[in-house]
């Protein structure tokens, strides 16, 4: 079986309604994926090659990592053409 890692960050992203650092889309994916299909540097490689799908928020406070979100347009339906607005699911 194929993992459809898109899909999955994506799916990471909705559970934390939009915006995730990448420790949670690692925690969210772990539990969607057998443990041992997940190494944990192979992971960062796979989510560096999605990260065109993310756009970087800022900095967490606490911990200094970057907050992602999802690219405009990539949950949309098609009516944002004239908003810049976020869709969250």
């Amino acid at each position: 079986m194929r993992t459809n890692w898109r899909q999955l960050i994506l799916n990471a992203l909705r559970y934390y309604r939009g915006f995730a650092r990448i420790d949670q889309i690692y925690s969210y994916i772990k539990t969607e994926l057998k443990p041992e299909l997940l190494d944990k540097s192979k992971f960062q490689n796979r989510v560096k090659n999605y990260l065109k799908l993310l756009v970087k928020e800022g900095k967490t406070t606490r911990d200094g990592q970057w907050i992602y979100r999802i690219a405009p347009g990539l949950l949309s339906d098609g009516n944002d053409e004239k908003s810049n607005k976020w869709t969250i699911i």
